[in-house]
């Protein structure tokens, strides 16, 4: 029997092992052998050849000795991309789980399915399956230039290419154009779809774009 990799969340932060060159979730044949209180654990699948769960600790909990909290940009931007697609889907599901309680409908409790992964409601029979908000994310360009902006959250010296949430009744290209005219005033052409990425800030799908500059001027 060979360990498991635990994926175990507090609040948005994930738990790590310290001693590595890149974070690491812990690998233990059991939860109890983590010293670690959690809520309901989740299976995720395998990487490789181990397998993969998934659990909220309680608040306030501190980190077992070899560990530490760390925000989930953090491991983003330093972990393995392989090792980051099960984190993220670790987080949504655990954020789900914590999060989506009650019937929105009738106010019952919800109830989590055995055979898949869903929550029903006993009383009026609602389905609950964890959230998926889809997102748009475009490189525009004119000739060599690339078109940046900058959110006042972002941390000093940040820059990143135009995105943003689908609204209701739109297209994922309709997104794009809106996007781009809301945040910076100019209009684009040629939007062809690029690539996608999972990404848990909080639940979204992002998909990726490229367009041209039209007109208008920043």
């Amino acid at each position: 029997e060979s360990p498991s990799y635990w994926f175990i969340f507090q609040d948005r932060r994930m738990l790590v092992e310290t001693g590595g060159d890149r974070p690491t979730p812990p690998m233990a044949l059991r939860l109890a052998d983590l010293g670690l209180e959690t809520g309901r654990v989740h299976y995720l699948g395998n990487l490789g050849d181990r397998p993969c769960f998934a659990a909220d600790a309680a608040p306030g909990a501190a980190p077992p000795p070899g560990l530490a909290w760390m925000d989930m940009y953090r491991v983003y931007m330093d972990s393995a991309p392989d090792l980051f697609r099960v984190a993220g889907r670790a987080l949504q599901v655990v954020d789900w789980d914590r999060t989506r309680r009650y019937c929105s409908a009738c106010g019952r409790l919800l109830v989590l399915d055995s055979r898949e992964r869903v929550k029903v409601c006993r009383g009026c029979g609602r389905q609950v399956f964890p959230r998926l908000s889809p997102a748009v994310i475009v490189a525009v360009s004119r000739g060599p230039e690339i078109l940046l902006a900058r959110s006042p959250r972002f941390p000093g010296g940040m820059f990143s290419t135009i995105a943003g949430f689908v609204e209701a009744g739109e297209t994922l290209e309709e997104t794009v154009a809106r996007e781009v005219r809301e945040e910076t005033g100019i209009r684009v052409e040629g939007i062809t779809y690029f690539g996608s990425q999972h990404w848990p800030f909080p639940d979204s799908l992002m998909v990726g774009f490229t367009a041209r500059w039209h007109s208008g001027d920043i």
